[in-house]
């Protein structure tokens, strides 16, 4: 292996001069120098040595420390400390600083940054694709433990079906017919670099490897092949924008992918609605408009969408853009909600009149069409006359604007009065229609009273009455009963003849 050295000298005035001699055997390249740093392959042999030229010291007063602790060193000559270490360590780098050392004086010392480190990993998983006409190719970042940065570029060469005067590329000239691209590779969603190669004939195979690059030096993917035909996968569509018009629907607008000059472009549309497992998919052309509207969605509903380019020759699908997102119009309400209850209270300032509480459970959500802002009673006395001419004709509204809301007070009805009532729930885009219709009286005499008593009252003499009618129907039965047995209890209507004999003796016998 060859061998390098570097003397570093430093003249200290009048006391003499101190110098560096550093030795280590060196792989596949000289020793590198950057602004007092010494950069080293791990497993290099080094040796570092202080000698002081002026003859007023020796090698006992020169003193080698490393990141401020002291290390022994080994006398050589009179003049001379020396640090030996075999196979480095990325640990053993750091700075490393001999000085000149009387009676416990410091007169000079010098310093030397020394970095231990290794080349980059071969790069590995490696993959290609024929991509809007243009070979793309991706792999994974390397890790170096020197902690350098790392670059990267593809040299690639045909192999057969060669043309030299095809390419534009820059050609390594070290190395004929390689070609060198991709000197900026990008990072994409899933932590992999890739980069494209621009001038690449068709029908032409070629041999390519990825090269990864540090301060130390370079290392080389294994090669592998590749070929470009005429079948591509085209680049994501450019800058998709939606927008929510009219009833249930969207809009898209987007631009034709970068390079792609196929005129009979289609595109395929992904959607999906929040909360659903599948996208549903739709095939337009490309009319120059690039413009579509997507129709019979749901209200107040978020949606994903994704954009691709399909490539017609072969028919192969694109990257999407996307996914981009937004939610449709609000619609009035579907469903209403369905008052379930009701209570009523002798109302504080008139023993005369009653304030009645409802109460309501609301329709499943998907039936809101939007978000809830407030709900709206109506009620009006049974029997009452309708004025056409009112706002309101049917009869009395009540607005609750509290959207969470689960009861309102009707105040002020009169006592012993039916009212018929009726709501219905609002939203930004209007109401929906009118739910169940129940009918609440408000009597007098009692403090407080609901509609879950009156039904217990009502229960109670459906129980009785149902109690009299099975006692009278057992009676009847016992009735019947026992006119049957009386019956079979009767004499019988034959008559019994006696005959008398001559004997004297009075004696009667069953004829």
């Amino acid at each position: 292996m060859p061998k390098g050295r570097i003397i570093l000298l430093a003249y200290f005035s009048y006391i003499g001069f101190v110098s560096f001699f550093v030795k280590g055997n060196l792989y596949g390249g000289q020793l590198i120098q950057i602004y007092g740093h010494r950069l080293y392959h791990k497993g290099q042999r080094l040796v570092l040595n202080c000698t002081t030229i002026n003859k007023k010291f020796n090698n006992h007063d020169l003193h080698w420390s490393k990141d401020g602790k002291a290390i022994p060193g080994k006398r050589v000559d009179n003049n001379t400390l020396q640090i030996v270490k075999s196979n480095i360590d990325v640990t053993d780098g750091g700075g490393y600083r001999c000085a000149i050392i009387q009676q416990t004086h410091l007169i000079r010392s010098i310093q030397i940054y020394v970095t231990v480190g290794e080349l980059p990993l071969r790069p590995t998983d490696i993959s290609w694709r024929n991509i809007n006409n243009r070979i793309c190719i991706s792999w994974s970042p390397v890790s170096s433990n020197s902690g350098f940065p790392v670059t990267y570029k593809i040299r690639y060469r045909c192999v057969t079906e060669c043309d030299d005067e095809n390419s534009d590329d820059e050609y390594d000239s070290s190395k004929i017919r390689w070609s060198v691209g991709c000197r900026n590779p990008r990072q994409d969603p899933r932590e992999k670099l890739f980069c494209c190669l621009k001038y690449v004939d068709l029908f032409v195979k070629y041999e390519a490897v990825v090269m990864a690059t540090n301060l130390l030096g370079s290392s080389s993917s294994k090669p592998f092949n590749f070929t470009r035909d005429i079948q591509t996968t085209p680049l994501p569509p450019k800058s998709l924008k939606l927008q929510a018009k009219g009833y249930c629907e969207i809009t898209l607008e987007w631009s034709p992918p970068h390079y792609f000059m196929d005129w009979k472009t289609k595109y395929a549309i992904y959607y999906n609605a929040l909360g659903d497992t599948k996208n549903k998919s739709i095939i337009t052309e490309d009319n120059g408009q690039r413009y579509y509207r997507i129709t019979g969605l749901k209200p107040f509903t978020k949606y994903t969408v994704y954009v691709a380019a399909i490539d017609s020759p072969s028919g192969t699908v694109g990257f999407p853009v996307g996914p981009v997102s937004i939610v449709t119009r609000e619609e009035n309400p579907s469903n209403a909600p369905e008052i379930t209850d009701w209570s009523s209270i002798e109302d504080p300032s008139n023993k005369e009149l009653r304030n009645v509480t409802i109460k309501w459970k609301l329709p499943p959500k998907e039936s809101w069409n939007g978000r809830l802002t407030k709900y709206i009673i109506q009620y009006r006395r049974i029997n009452s006359p309708i004025d056409s001419t009112s706002a309101n004709s049917w009869g009395k509204k009540m607005t609750i604007d509290n959207s969470s809301a689960a009861e309102g007070t009707i105040v002020k009805i009169r006592v012993d009065s039916a009212y018929e009532v009726e709501m219905q729930m609002c939203n930004n885009a209007g109401c929906g229609g009118i739910g169940n219709r129940v009918v609440i009286t408000a009597e007098a005499g009692h403090k407080i009273e609901s509609n879950k008593e009156l039904m217990k009252d009502k229960t109670a003499i459906l129980y009785i009455a149902l109690a009299v009618i099975v006692f009278v129907l057992v009676a009847v039965l016992l009735l019947v009963i026992v006119l049957k047995a009386k019956r079979k209890v009767q004499p019988s209507s034959k008559i019994t003849s006696y005959r008398y004999k001559n004997s004297g003796n009075l004696k009667a016998e069953c004829a």
